[in-house]
C-alpha cells in the first residue's frame, strides 16, 4: 500500500487480506488433501471469508474518510 495510507486502514486491510488467504486454503485443503471434511470445514470458510471481505471493506473505507 502506498506510503500515504493511515496505517490503521493498511493493517485492517492486510488483515482482510490474510482472513481471505485463509479461506482459500481450507478451500483447498478441503478439495485435494481432506478425503471426507466435515460439515465445519464450510463454516471456517464462510467464517473466514465474510470476515476476510468484512475486513478489506472497513480498512479501504477508513482510507477513503481520511482522503475526503
Amino acid at each position: 500500500l502506498a506510503d500515504d495510507v493511515d496505517p490503521r486502514a493498511a493493517a485492517t486491510i492486510r488483515a482482510g487480506a490474510g482472513l481471505f488467504l485463509a479461506s482459500d486454503t481450507v478451500i483447498g485443503a478441503r478439495e485435494f488433501l481432506l478425503p471426507h471434511p466435515g460439515p465445519r470445514s464450510d463454516a471456517v470458510v464462510m467464517a473466514t471469508y465474510t470476515a476476510g471481505q468484512g475486513l478489506i471493506a472497513l480498512g479501504i473505507a477508513r482510507m477513503l474518510g481520511r482522503r475526503g
